[in-house]
């Protein structure tokens, strides 16, 4: 049953100089309101200070005189280009057809002083006590900004009774230098200053967000890929303690934190780049930026570093103390319930690459072997007697995706730990744009969650069933922030993890409640070790 969504219908935006006035501690902002929703963008939660103030904690915004218009996207942090153009299928919006179906918005201007949020609220009245969604948007570590994609829009999210948040932080090098090591005091936060930049417009969310609506004891953190890490590094984060309460990890579980010496040697590997002595640091902070990354750039290309991946949270002993869910779910976000999941395909997506969708089933072994080794045929022979039906491809994605590996792991630790339950989620709806080739691709899942699958078009086909399983999936999101359970009217009961009955839900249309796949790949192995 879809749910009643009447602002559908409407397309007005209201703008003068009263009609989206707040109150901030640092100044009045005003936006705008478009279709009942107040709206502001680029709003300043703290201050970088520029060249002087690189790989430095950033201090509150200045507080300023007179009524700021926040009605634009703010600056993004500067980055470097990705490097050479991924392979054809990697959906990473490298081609005209993945820019078709992931809809980037461009993420400009760029500029040092890139701490702003965007924020969409039905309500500014401090009684409404709605629960608050900040979202830390994707692209590793080192890309992207809170407006990357249309799907980030939070208009649509909002009207469903919240307050929703993007929000831009510093990244890559200028977020994850870790200079502690080499430098005096100053640069004891180097290595985690765009954790410590997120950990900021939490802070700014504590002291503003009722005067918009918000309860500052509702505060979900969620985040897909590189922001699902994100938000994996914040839960490690003892000084982030009780500035969210709830954390939902999209496509991202990857254990969090940089052993602290790799990341001092490639910073020395920078320093050497620049010909800058580690004695000679202030030098840092007169060189143009875009200098600063092409030399971070060439340093990671030495080492064969991804881009992406490469300047990332360090485990510093300060502000990171240990690799966040590497062994066991973090002590300091124990009470802090967990909703984490994957998507079917991934990045083995055939986006661009009819072959890799028209992959034979003699082909496989060649081709997992490349990531299973030699547990190829035990692990293939073990989906055809629980997957028997699905075509090579899908085979291919089932038993190549690391990603719903690393998730799984996730959700156990933190189901083991104890006192906040943790929600097992797999999305496998396929759009039938491009005749289904892109499948449920790395970030297929967001616009659903935003509820934007009417801006999505180009990539859902259109229609009842997109729209419906965005209802669903938003309205999840949504009761989870609100209660830490993502069960509602809408889906079947979504069971707590653990391992013992290992259930997931399945995101597609209609969803329902399995065991998850790696849970029934191994039990018909082990069943197969039994018979022999």
């Amino acid at each position: 049953m879809l749910m009643h969504q009447p602002w559908r219908r409407r397309d007005t935006v209201l703008y003068d100089e009263r009609c989206a006035v707040v109150q901030t501690a640092a100044g009045t902002v005003r936006g705008y309101i478009r279709n009942g929703i107040y709206t502001f963008k680029g709003l300043p939660y703290g201050e970088a200070g520029g060249p002087a103030g690189r790989f430095m904690r950033a201090t509150p915004p200045v507080p300023w005189q007179g009524v700021k218009a926040c009605v634009q996207y703010g600056n993004i942090s500067p980055q470097v280009p990705a490097g050479p153009t991924p392979p054809v299928g990697s959906n990473t919006g490298a081609s005209d057809e993945d820019l078709l179906l992931l809809q980037r918005t461009g993420g400009r201007p760029v500029g040092e002083d890139c701490l702003v949020l965007n924020l969409w609220t039905p309500s500014r009245d401090p009684s409404a006590k709605m629960p608050v969604l900040v979202w830390l948007h994707g692209g590793g570590y080192g890309f992207g900004c809170g407006h990357d994609l249309v799907a980030y829009d939070g208009e649509n999210l909002a009207h469903q009774g919240a307050v929703v948040i993007t929000i831009n932080h510093r990244l890559g090098l200028l977020g994850h230098f870790y200079l502690a090591e080499l430098g005096d005091e100053r640069y004891r936060d180097s290595g985690n200053i765009a954790a410590l930049d997120q950990l900021l417009a939490l802070a700014w969310v504590r002291e503003n967000i009722a005067n918009f609506g918000g309860d500052p004891d509702c505060v979900t953190i969620f985040g897909q890929s590189g922001g699902g890490g994100k938000v994996s590094t914040l839960m490690g984060m003892p000084a982030a303690r009780g500035w969210f309460h709830r954390a939902i990890v999209q496509s991202g579980s990857m254990p969090a934190g940089v052993d602290a010496t790799a990341a001092t040697e490639l910073a020395k590997a920078v320093l050497e780049e620049l010909e800058i002595q580690p004695h000679a640091l202030d030098k840092l902070h007169e060189l143009p930026v875009d200098e600063l990354l092409r030399a971070g750039f060439a340093a990671m290309k030495k080492r064969d570093v991804r881009p992406m991946m490469g300047f990332g949270p360090v485990v510093d002993g300060v502000n990171l103390p240990e690799v966040s869910f590497g062994e066991h779910a973090p002590e300091c976000s124990r009470d802090v319930p967990l909703l984490v999941g994957t998507n079917y395909h991934e990045f083995t997506s055939g986006v661009d690459n009819p072959d890799a969708y028209s992959l034979c089933a003699d082909e496989l072994p060649d081709k997992l072997r490349e990531r299973l080794g030699e547990r190829t045929e035990e692990m293939l022979a073990a989906s055809y007697e629980v997957f028997p039906d699905i075509v090579p491809f899908d085979r291919y994605a089932l038993l190549s995706n690391w990603f719903r590996t690393l998730a799984r792991k996730q959700a156990q630790l933190k189901a083991e730990q104890g006192d906040a339950p943790a929600y097992l989620y797999w999305f496998t709806w396929r759009t039938p744009i491009l005749n289904g080739r892109p499948g449920a691709f790395h970030s297929a899942e967001i616009s659903f969650a935003f509820d934007n699958a009417d801006r999505y078009e180009t990539y859902n086909g259109g229609g009842v069933e997109p729209r419906r399983l965005s209802a669903q999936m938003s309205a999840a999101w949504l009761a989870f922030a609100r209660r830490g359970n993502p069960s509602h009217p809408n889906l079947p009961a979504w069971p707590e993890y653990d391992k013992k009955r290992a259930k997931v839900m399945v995101l597609d249309d209609p969803c329902r409640v399995e065991t998850d796949p790696d849970t029934r790949l191994e039990r018909a192995m082990a069943k197969s070790k039994e018979g022999r």
